[in-house]
């Protein structure tokens, strides 16, 4: 089966516990509009300051704000298409700084700089290096904790020695079923077997690609400190290069992850998310 090549993603930027909720009001091509967001947790009495962020990191405004009922709204008018964000510092020192984003106008965010002229014959040769490394998928048992879905941790081969983790759940039985394949946003944290059993429970086949090579299922505290040590500035390594580029191996394992799920026996050879 030819391998797939081509992967549609959806971001969707939502708030996370309901802390912060952010979105355009309005943004047309004239650019005209305005961006809020609603807070929901900050105690009623106490003040703030916030400042919301342009997308090159310019403060578009620094102001301090109350909430005096349950809830401030909190408005910025944009300058350019692109990502803002919003830092809110509660007055109560113990309290963590809280960040959302909004984008504004996303159809017209260009480019920081030019696509590089040989990038389709590099991703080629990358793509060609990967065909050419077994995947050699090491599978070892999970626990879905969910009676009828098997639930699987997987290890798999990259090139020049690199490897992937992911996690696999799937009906019991030997039913066909539409996949779905679920990469990770930013972060050293730990997976769940929920991610997929959770989709299983929906009818799908589902697959869950850790971002970095790290084992799933570990304590918080193992990812802890991972994140405040090794994979602190992971973003920064290799950066000099694409061809050392930590994120190499990370679009890499994209790729692998893709074309395990369309080889499985229990795809149902029609939809693949």
């Amino acid at each position: 089966m030819k391998p797939f090549r081509r992967l549609a993603a959806a971001f969707v930027l939502a708030a996370i516990h309901t802390v912060v909720a952010a979105a355009p009001i309005h943004a047309d091509a004239s650019s005209t509009g305005e961006l809020f967001w609603r807070t929901e947790t900050i105690p009623t009495g106490s003040s703030f300051r916030y400042r919301i962020f342009d997308p090159v990191e310019a403060v578009l405004k620094d102001a301090t704000a109350r909430c005096d009922d349950n809830a401030v709204l909190i408005r910025g008018t944009p300058t350019r298409p692109g990502v803002y964000r919003l830092r809110i510092d509660p007055d109560d020192k113990d309290t963590r700084p809280i960040e959302r984003g909004a984008v504004f106008d996303a159809g017209r965010i260009e480019t920081g700089r030019p696509r590089p002229v040989d990038f389709d014959s590099f991703w080629q040769s990358q793509l060609d290096r990967l065909a050419g490394t077994p995947s050699n998928p090491a599978v070892k048992p999970g626990s879905s904790g969910k009676p009828g879905i098997i639930h699987e941790y997987i290890r798999m081969e990259l090139p020049g020695g690199a490897g992937m983790q992911c996690q696999l759940a799937r009906p019991q039985g030997d039913g066909k079923f539409p996949a779905i394949v679920i990469f990770q946003y930013a972060g050293v944290y730990p997976l769940p077997p929920g991610i997929v059993t959770n989709r299983v429970a929906q009818g799908w086949l589902a697959l869950n690609v850790n971002a970095h090579d790290l084992p799933l299922g570990e304590t918080v505290s193992f990812y802890q400190k991972l994140a405040d040590g090794s994979l602190r500035d992971y973003p920064l390594i290799g950066a000099e290069s694409r061809e050392t580029s930590y994120f190499l191996r990370m679009m890499l394992a994209c790729a692998r992850a893709v074309d395990f799920l369309a080889s499985h026996p229990s795809w149902d050879r029609r939809t693949l998310v």
